[in-house]
């Protein structure tokens, strides 16, 4: 009975307990049928740019604990901090070239 028990070894496991590969939607039967090579899609790499530069700055503002778990209570104090810590983050890269 003790080998029913989750956790053991792999051997003991049914096998429709066992992970199975899923088919990926993105190719189907009828396009590998064709014998076309797949085309990747296509991809804008200014908006992707722009939008990874903005993800990465929120990764910045939210190590500042204050701004992550919105310590202030009004509206006015955290717009305040946010800004004193976008300040932070960027003034070293206007003064690099001094």
């Amino acid at each position: 009975m003790h080998g029913l028990i989750w956790g053991g070894p792999a051997e003991v496991f049914p096998r429709t307990f066992r992970p199975r590969r899923v088919a990926d939607p993105r190719h189907s039967a009828r396009d590998s049928a064709k014998g076309e090579p797949e085309r990747p899609p296509s991809c804008d790499f200014k908006v992707y740019k722009d939008r990874n530069r903005i993800e990465r700055m929120f990764n910045r503002l939210k190590q500042f604990r204050r701004i992550a778990t919105r310590y202030d209570k009004t509206r006015t104090s955290f717009e305040a901090f946010l800004s004193l810590a976008a300040a932070k983050i960027w003034l070293p890269h206007f003064t690099e070239g001094l």
